[in-house]
């Protein structure tokens, strides 16, 4: 696995090479807004980073501190039972393909969530929920569309509507994110 993850960065560096264009990468921070099909809000902020390896392809990437709000009853007898909320709290990795021309941006790739809590979470549960569906890591592809404006010539803010669906929970997460980026070279 480690020997895969050094790879990465190699082949990027050779590829980057190889075509000899204009590089550049940007580095910044993120909030991110999503709302899952059940309707809960999940809000996250991290740090974004991009590394263009010609003038339109690239690679995005990111370390995002998220809050997932989950919903369970509790039930007391036949007809008494409360709603309860517990926010577990997830580590995203995104690996995104980047496309960028004029008008709008383009990534799709998948996204690595690590339960922090999950171990409180399972113990705050009543015993007849099954936790079985509940993963510490979850496989999230991603798509997105956005696009840059630059205020000055290092300076910009990126405005972006993501869909997601996470694996194996499934569902559709939609979420309207906002970056702001410096460009570093």
């Amino acid at each position: 696995m480690k020997r895969q993850l050094l790879i990465l960065p190699i082949i990027l560096l050779l590829l980057s090479h190889a075509f000899g264009q204009k590089r550049s990468s940007e580095l910044g921070v993120k909030l991110i807004n999503e709302i899952e099909d059940k309707g809960t809000y999940a809000p996250g902020i991290g740090v974004q980073a991009l590394y263009m390896i010609t003038n339109h392809s690239g690679i995005e990437s990111g370390f995002y501190y998220k809050l997932n709000p989950q919903y369970y009853m509790e039930s007391y007898s036949l007809n008494n039972y409360t709603t309860k909320r517990f926010n577990e709290k997830v580590i995203q990795l995104p690996l995104l393909y980047r496309f960028e021309s004029r008008l709008v941006n383009f990534t799709a790739g998948f996204a690595l969530e690590y339960s922090i809590n999950l171990k409180e979470f399972k113990k705050t549960l009543p015993a007849a929920y099954g936790d079985e569906s509940l993963q510490r890591l979850t496989v999230v592809p991603t798509i997105s569309i956005s696009k840059s404006w630059y205020f000055s010539p290092s300076w910009g803010f990126e405005p972006e509507l993501r869909a997601s669906a996470p694996i194996p929970q499934g569902g559709v997460r939609i979420g309207i994110n906002l970056s702001l980026r410096k460009r570093i070279f």
